[in-house]
């Protein structure tokens, strides 16, 4: 039997997906990040768009509008305010449209949480790219 990972994908409504599968890929800021079953503990930011992965009977996609995702040695966690799963791309791609099209509380809080990650962002480039403490170094 090969190895596989246990992925979950909550709403704050929901448990929208529990799947035992062999692979995962998820949208991040920089592309793509590849997961297999045995993963190193991790969290990661997942930007809006299409998860992919893969089960003993094929593929299966999840649309989200972003998230987190949390990584433990046999257990994938997606986290996000809205997620759609279907076999067909495009499918997945309209349905998600449509709902991020209406208001709704937790697609403005991942709004918010944009914001403030863009200007996070921003004031750390302005800085040289490292936080700096404010308290002062010793020698």
């Amino acid at each position: 039997m090969r190895d596989v990972l246990e992925l979950v994908v909550r709403t704050p409504h929901a448990e929208v997906l529990r799947r035992s599968v062999t692979s995962l890929r998820v949208p991040t800021d920089t592309g793509s990040v590849g997961v297999l079953p045995g993963a190193e503990r991790a969290v990661l930011a997942i930007e809006p768009g299409l998860a992919v992965a893969e089960d003993a009977n094929g593929r299966i996609l999840v649309g989200t509008a972003g998230g987190i995702l949390r990584l433990e040695a046999a257990r994938a966690t997606l986290l996000s305010p809205l997620a759609i799963v279907g076999d067909d791309a495009d499918t997945v791609r309209a349905e998600m449209g449509a709902l991020s099209r209406e208001p709704s509380a937790d697609m403005e809080l991942r709004r918010r949480i944009d914001m403030l990650e863009r200007g996070l962002a921003a004031r750390s480039q302005r800085r040289g790219g490292a936080w700096r403490s404010s308290k002062a170094e010793g020698p």
